[in-house]
């Protein structure tokens, strides 16, 4: 999905989706925001997805993820707004989310 190295957007938004966040997703290093919201979404977000280098915008809310937010999310440089409301999200924030913007 990735391959050519020149998505910037990635909004999945209000759409029904069911099953969990494809692994790949996470090899869209170009991304700029990655928004899948109000879908029924479920399993963990795979660990790459929280550490893309170049993502400003993250946005799981209302769908039914489940797990950790990662410490991978320190590889997220330019991380400005992460929006994770209304899931079933488990464990502590992770002490390098405090790394994540320069």
């Amino acid at each position: 999905m990735c391959k050519q190295g020149t998505m910037r957007l990635l909004l999945l938004l209000q759409n029904n989706l069911t099953g969990e966040i494809p692994a790949s997703y996470a090899n869209c290093s170009t991304l700029l925001r990655f928004g899948v919201n109000n879908n029924s979404l479920s399993g963990s977000v795979p660990a790459g997805i929280w550490g893309l280098p170049n993502v400003n915008i993250i946005d799981i809310t209302s769908n039914r993820i489940n797990g950790p937010i990662t410490s991978d999310i320190k590889n997220a440089k330019f991380l400005g707004q992460l929006f994770a409301a209304n899931n079933r999200l488990s464990g502590e924030l992770p002490a390098e989310i405090s790394e994540a913007t320069e």
